[in-house]
């Protein structure tokens, strides 16, 4: 039974102020090094976030304006995978 392994990848404009880790400002969590002491977040955490460039903003409007994402570039078909109507996934155990 799976019960970890899930990630997720979180993002700010104006990026986050901590301390850099080996040049990164990462989480390596198996290792506890980097981020915030090493860690996942947790509620209560507190970070200070930076200025956001302009090129944010502007898209912070448009996407109040319209929820939808429209962009003048695409991912190529060629690339996506095939979707079936039931995937298998596989899960790597004892990783």
């Amino acid at each position: 039974k799976v019960k970890s392994g899930c990630r997720a990848y979180v993002t700010f404009a104006g990026g986050i102020h901590i301390e850099r880790t080996m040049g990164s400002k990462s989480t390596y969590i198996r290792a506890a090094i980097g981020g915030i002491e090493g860690r996942m977040l947790k509620k209560g955490d507190y970070f200070q976030i930076g200025a956001q460039p302009e090129m944010a903003s502007r898209f912070i409007l448009d996407l109040q304006k319209d929820a939808r994402i429209k962009t003048k570039w695409a991912i190529s078909n060629s690339v996506l995978p095939k979707y079936k109507k039931h995937p298998k996934l596989r899960v790597i155990t004892d990783f």
